[in-house]
């Protein structure tokens, strides 16, 4: 508690704007659709579906249009069948004011044939 308090009064002495000062000490979740374009041993890459509406790692509200974006490899995706090319339905986190923002929370494998909107 007495870290949180810390945070908060450092932030405001700093100028930080006060609607992001919430955002920047918890995360908020996400569903979008895409395909798997790499997968190493430290990195899954995704290309994702248009995305209306999110704060964005700097705190703004913007639209997100389709872009590739890298998460920290979980043993899950290759253990779930994941492989390079596929579609998938992925749920993640972004952690505001981290180093480490996007956390894959769970990837689902679309069905064969599946038509996504990779392009703007």
């Amino acid at each position: 508690m007495l870290r949180v308090v810390i945070v908060l009064a450092l932030a405001l002495g700093c100028g930080s704007k006060p609607e992001l000062l919430a955002a920047d000490l918890a995360a908020e979740r996400f569903t979008v659709r895409g395909k798997v374009t790499a997968i190493d041993g430290t990195r899954l890459d995704i290309s994702h579906e248009y995305m209306p509406k999110i704060r964005t790692i700097d705190g703004t509200i913007e639209d997100m249009i389709p872009m590739t974006m890298g998460f920290a490899a979980t043993t899950s995706a290759p253990a779930a069948g994941i492989a390079i090319g596929d579609a998938v339905k992925i749920e993640f986190t972004i952690h505001y004011g981290t180093s480490a923002p996007l956390r894959l929370i769970s990837i689902e494998k679309l069905p064969a044939g599946t038509k996504l909107e990779l392009s703007k």
